[in-house]
């Protein structure tokens, strides 16, 4: 039997633990016996404001915080009163903009309404991150409109740009550039040379979209021509064209190249991907972007992460 003492404590392997502590352990540095005994009844209301913004890292939670804090100050010296209501109040941080932190610039002024903003937002940080992957629902849902399209061409664009990002993880720079030619079978699989920034590597489809691609290039044999909108001879912005130029019915998602390319990267780390055959494959040659998709990984309970990190 395991001893007790070895198990981890609920949450050890969870990115979301940091981040409540950060919160939960906020406290400004007060100057004064006033901020100190303002902080005192504010403490809990102004942490769950924070909270409720979700923000995506412990760092981002303390900067939110602290700019809650500066104006939560101001409010109080000035008899605004206090609250989430008060603090967020258009009149408060037109206010605080005009009198507020004078030792500060107006532009340093204007970050910290700008922070304050954010909780007040209904939409939570996280649910405004661009490299936040489709959930499968929303990919399907993308994937059957990309279909439904009033014309053959604009259905096979949309699912091309799909494709491309879904199955093969391109960003937008690079879908633009690959040509019908860039699609290649290898053996029973479809391979994609792609053009990065520094040099061009090959990358292995996705199986999901394996015919979709193979079918759009072999409609091309033989001609020198970009796969994606091959009429279309200026490059630059033709993704955002027929992204911006579909019709969607409601609640479906925008395709956005970026949450194509993270539920790509998703897929492969989730599977198994040995992470420098993930980094090739991506033309990532800094880690660190992989840092902002950590949040989206699926997390095993701490157990089988235990497990895992003693075993392999």
């Amino acid at each position: 039997m395991l001893d007790w003492q070895f198990v981890p404590e609920p949450g050890v392997f969870d990115w979301r633990t940091g981040v409540r502590d950060r919160i939960d352990s906020y406290t400004p540095a007060a100057a004064d016996t006033g901020q100190a005994l303002l902080w005192e009844r504010i403490a809990t209301t102004l942490r769950k404001t924070v909270a409720r913004a979700d923000p995506l890292s412990a760092p981002m939670a303390r900067t939110l915080a602290a700019a809650l804090w500066q104006v939560a100050v101001f409010a109080d010296r000035h008899g605004l009163g206090e609250g989430e209501q008060v603090w967020m109040a258009e009149e408060t941080l037109e206010l605080f903009a005009a009198r507020g932190r004078q030792d500060l610039s107006p532009a340093s002024r204007r970050q910290i309404i700008s922070r304050v903003r954010t909780p007040a937002d209904p939409v939570p940080v996280s649910g405004r991150d661009v490299f936040a992957p489709y959930t499968p629902a929303e990919l399907g849902q993308l994937w059957t409109a990309a279909g439904s399209q009033p014309s053959a061409a604009r259905s096979r664009d949309a699912r091309i740009l799909i494709a491309l990002g879904a199955g093969a993880g391109l960003s937008a720079l690079e879908i633009a550039q690959v040509r019908a030619h860039d699609v290649r079978p290898a053996g029973a699989a479809v391979v994609l040379a792609v053009r990065g920034r520094t040099q061009r590597r090959m990358v292995v489809v996705r199986r999901a979209f394996e015919h979709t691609l193979a079918q759009a290039a072999h409609a091309h044999t033989g001609k020198v021509v970009y796969l994606l909108s091959p009429g279309c001879f200026n490059r630059q912005g033709v993704v955002a064209r027929v992204a911006g130029s579909l019709g969607l019915p409601e609640k479906c998602p925008r395709p956005h190249t970026r949450r194509l390319r993270a539920g790509w990267i998703k897929e492969l780390a989730e599977s198994g991907v040995a992470l420098p055959v993930l980094a090739a494959a991506a033309g990532i040659t800094d880690l660190s972007a992989l840092t902002r998709l950590l949040r989206h990984l699926e997390r095993p309970d701490d157990q089988q992460a235990a497990d895992q990190l003693r075993e392999g």
